[in-house]
């Protein structure tokens, strides 16, 4: 759809909306096609203007609270979510489980998420949704027992369900012979005989690698990208590769100087590849009392998509008072309190594509880049499913391409921020923690706290595919993982 269609499409849709009596459905078209094309703003508008008319019906506010989670507006999703409550809203615990959604996934909140899944099931105790967010919610919080106990509730009430199964089956460690995890397996093997769920092959591959049944395990993992990329956009790596050289034409030391804010805000931003360490990391500083860890914001990749169609082109003509602006947009989409003199960190690992564009934004903050053996990142990338946005992740050939070219964009990234970036390398991370991040700390006017030793015993939710493995102590298990499947790629794959 070009420019012309989607303006025509959204005013056909806005004149509908302003004519029915009852805009719910028109309005949620409307507010999709907004989402699909990156207007938020039109689509927020909208809902305001049918509320503000006195047309704010139940099912109304639940789709504007859907809208506005969508959007990042979590206390406005809230809000919205409460009135859809108080106007008698059928099926109420679907609204308390999106309620705990937004708590979970935007404020961070775990405690007030776990109270309105709680509420949702005292609504209604066989309802799957609640008790499947439930498991992942206890998971995050590193509550495993609890985890498997939701996950189990889940097959009770659909004997079905295969991302109940895979979800149970991950919690569990299957280098343990036991006739559970026996069963477990059993049942894994049984219903991908009829499965095409890649998350069922993916925890199949895990509980087969776990048992050092290495080609079973990469069976596996084949399996489910297969069945992911047979419907995924293809990888294209001539677009990769024209990107990451206009990235790095554009952001260069004279555009940066011309047109960096005055923004004084000063986050530290963690990125790096996928499956490079970036959680480990961000779990050990949110350990140490002057960090406050964000989780992945949203707002940069948001960001571009809005305002950059032509990215990084449209970069060259962008103004230091419109980042300042961003920047101040950005400071106030931070739902975590910040304490004067804590440092907020913001993890997002595909972040790496933007740092021109965050460090012109920010010109004090600082840069944390995970790096990791790339041989063990491909192979953790290959076992674990990826958004579709990044169908790179389906192909061992594609990853190793992908991770080539976020390296020519680390180079520059490095040369450009000179010591406002620096590199920490996952194998010495897990290997010297202290003598890793000591220097780092001190940079940054900090002292040293033992508490980063023992991040694992935080019950700060973790929503990344890490959550199991930060659980646990510092450990070198990962390391040269890639060596287990050296023999299931393509020859001269892993050279």
């Amino acid at each position: 759809m070009d420019t012309d269609q989607l303006e025509q499409s959204i005013a056909e849709l806005q004149r509908r909306v302003r004519s029915a009596a009852d805009p719910a459905n028109s309005l949620m078209q409307l507010g999709q096609l907004c989402l699909q094309h990156h207007r938020l703003d039109d689509g927020l508008s909208a809902f305001r203007q049918v509320i503000d008319s006195g047309r704010g019906s139940a099912v109304l506010r639940f789709n504007y609270g859907w809208f506005a989670k969508q959007a990042g507006k979590p206390h406005l999703a809230l809000d919205q979510y409460a009135k859809a409550l108080a106007a008698g809203i059928k099926q109420p615990e679907e609204v308390h489980l999106n309620r705990a959604n937004v708590y979970s996934e935007l404020l961070l909140d775990s405690t007030s998420a776990l109270k309105e899944l709680e509420t949702a099931l005292r609504l209604n105790p066989g309802y799957f949704p609640a008790w499947l967010n439930l498991g992942n919610l206890y998971e995050q919080m590193g509550q495993v027992d609890q985890s498997q106990a939701a996950f189990v509730r889940c097959l009770e009430i659909d004997p079905t369900s295969s991302v109940a199964l895979a979800r149970l089956a991950d919690s569990h460690d299957f280098s343990v012979d036991s006739e559970r995890i026996r069963s477990l397996k059993n049942s894994l093997l049984r219903f991908s005989q009829t499965s095409r769920d890649p998350d069922l092959y993916i925890a199949l591959g895990r509980a087969a690698e776990q048992q050092g049944l290495y080609e079973e395990a990469w069976d596996h993992y084949r399996s489910a990208n297969a069945i992911d990329r047979s419907s995924w956009q293809p990888y294209n790596r001539e677009n990769v590769d024209n990107l990451v050289s206009a990235i790095i034409e554009t952001c260069d030391e004279s555009w940066l100087r011309k047109v960096s804010s005055s923004q004084v805000f000063a986050p530290i931003f963690i990125c790096g590849s996928f499956r490079s360490g970036s959680t480990l990391l961000e779990q050990i500083l949110a350990a140490h009392s002057a960090f406050v860890p964000g989780g992945e914001q949203e707002f940069f990749p948001r960001l571009v998509d809005r305002y950059f169609p032509g990215y990084p082109t449209d970069l060259a003509t962008v103004s230091s008072s419109r980042l300042g602006a961003w920047g101040s947009a950005y400071r106030s989409d931070i739902h975590v309190p910040i304490k004067k003199g804590s440092r907020f960190t913001d993890k997002r690992p595909d972040n790496i594509f933007y740092l021109g564009l965050i460090k012109a934004m920010f010109p004090k903050a600082k840069i944390l880049v995970t790096l990791r053996d790339w041989r063990d990142t491909a192979t953790s990338i290959f076992a674990t499913r990826l958004a579709p946005r990044f169908s790179y992740a389906t192909d061992i050939a594609d990853i190793r391409h992908q991770l080539q070219a976020q390296a020519r964009l680390i180079t520059h990234w490095s040369q450009l921020f000179k010591d406002d970036m620096t590199i920490v390398n996952y194998e010495r991370l897990v290997e010297s923690p202290r003598a890793t991040l000591e220097p780092i700390l001190l940079g940054y006017g900090l002292n040293w706290e033992d508490s980063c030793l023992n991040f694992h015993q935080s019950d700060r939710p973790v929503r990344t595919a890490s959550v199991l493995q930060v659980r646990s102590p510092m450990n070198k298990n990962s390391v040269e993982r890639w060596r287990r499947f050296e023999r299931c790629v393509p020859a001269g794959m892993f050279d």
